[in-house]
């Protein structure tokens, strides 16, 4: 093999590989079309903590955030909802929430702002998190 076939194997493979990953159906659904209204509305109407994550689906950091997301929502089905919000099509939400870098992680229990965290998080602070809310021992 010479270097430019090489060169095109290693494209096809990252772009397969690529292909695959974003093709990931997703546990937790995305919420384009939802207001403040209807947000802060589901948020106080909730009997569980709810974990919202602003992100978009051009953020690499918002795409780790919502695999880890969706690596424990079966750990906690039925404790906690999972909330997805496309800051770039509910900037109403974002704007109120005060986001203003995306992935941001707000925890709400009881229509209320319990812990925000910003960036990128591992399945640990996340459990942390959800473990504080939910007054379970680690």
């Amino acid at each position: 093999m010479n270097r430019f076939s090489v060169l095109v194997f290693a494209c096809l493979v990252a772009v397969a590989a690529a292909g695959c990953a974003a093709s990931r159906e997703s546990l937790i659904p995305t919420r384009d079309n939802v207001t403040d209204a209807q947000f802060k509305g589901e948020i106080r109407k909730s009997d569980v903590p709810v974990l919202v994550v602003l992100g978009a689906s051009w953020c690499d950091p918002c795409y780790r955030v919502r695999e880890t997301l969706d690596d424990l929502a079966g750990e906690y089905d039925g404790w906690v909802s999972f909330m997805f919000i496309n800051a770039d099509t509910c900037v109403s939400v974002a704007n109120a929430m005060g986001v203003n870098s995306i992935p941001t992680m707000i925890l709400f229990d009881g229509g209320k702002e319990v812990e925000r965290r910003g960036g990128d998080v591992d399945h640990n602070e996340v459990r942390a998190m959800l473990n504080r809310v939910l007054e379970v021992e680690p």
